[in-house]
């Protein structure tokens, strides 16, 4: 039971991290896109001024690829290069730097510009939407999300296997997983029965008390033999649960030997058609 509720709970998260994760992929792809072809549009004779960080790339060799423009100052400021170019010539200008390409449309001020007012520029460089950093987020995150799926994937197909199994063969493979020398280990052998007598007869016990559990199983003619015997097991569980005490090891060994003979009981009933 408790594997089975981690399979839900990982199965819901599994959903949220795949929207998260093509959100992420959406937005990051965007602004790659805005980033690798960026567009200005200025006019003939504006001072254009680049910030560029370029690893691998000297002042000299930006100034190399940069040959259509008149190159109006340059200099290195830390890690990064400002350059200042201007063009007296209209059309489309690409500037090309590694995998990045960078547009820039110089228009006429004869045939564009409109205006009335005074012209004022913007002292401050216009800021690029490339992030460096989006490339390193997205690995992590494909990273996390594969290894989520692989989980996912491998708890699935084990969910189906036990789906598969007959309910007697799933409550000794419950059982025989238990470690015996847990604080939860009567809390753990309670849920297997329960799961047990919820495949075999179609009923639901999850949540109920051991008194709301013997009322659930009433109706069954089969179980009428061993009603007192389910009880005084499920009470002793109790018993065991709410005190927070664990028993000694040959207490625990003796409650699986009997929870082990009731269900086999049950089993030998149904195998004989006695009712259910």
């Amino acid at each position: 039971m408790k594997k089975i509720r981690n399979i839900r709970f990982s199965s819901i998260y599994f959903i949220y991290l795949l929207v998260f994760y093509i959100l992420l992929f959406a937005i990051f792809s965007s602004r790659a896109v805005a980033g690798g072809t960026g567009e200005r549009s200025i006019f003939i004779g504006d001072l254009i001024t680049l910030k560029i960080s370029a690893d691998g790339y000297s002042l000299e060799g930006l100034l190399g690829e940069i040959t259509e423009f008149e190159i109006v100052e340059s200099r290195q400021q830390g890690d990064d290069y400002l350059l200042t170019l201007r063009t007296f010539e209209p059309g489309e200008y690409r500037i090309v730097l590694g995998d990045k390409e960078l547009l820039i449309k110089v228009s006429s001020t004869l045939d564009e510009l409109e205006r009335d007012g005074i012209f004022t520029l913007d002292p401050q460089p216009l800021d690029s939407l490339y992030n460096p950093y989006w490339k390193y987020i997205f690995l992590a995150l494909s990273i996390l999300f594969l290894t989520f799926l692989y989980f996912f994937i491998r708890l699935f197909i084990k969910e189906k296997r036990e789906k598969a199994l007959g309910s007697h063969a799933l409550f000794q493979k419950r059982v025989a997983e238990l470690d015996i020398d847990s604080a939860d280990y009567f809390v753990e052998l309670s849920l297997s029965f329960k799961e047990y007598l919820e495949k075999t007869f179609a009923c639901r016990l999850r949540g109920k008390t051991s008194r709301e559990i013997m009322e659930e199983l009433r109706g069954i003619a089969l179980l009428e033999e061993k009603r007192a015997e389910i009880e005084d097991w499920l009470l002793q569980a109790d018993r065991y649960n709410y005190t927070g005490k664990l028993p000694d090891r040959e207490t625990r060994e003796k409650g699986r030997e009997n929870l082990d003979q009731i269900v086999l009981d049950i089993e030998k009933s149904l195998q004989a058609g006695e009712g259910y």
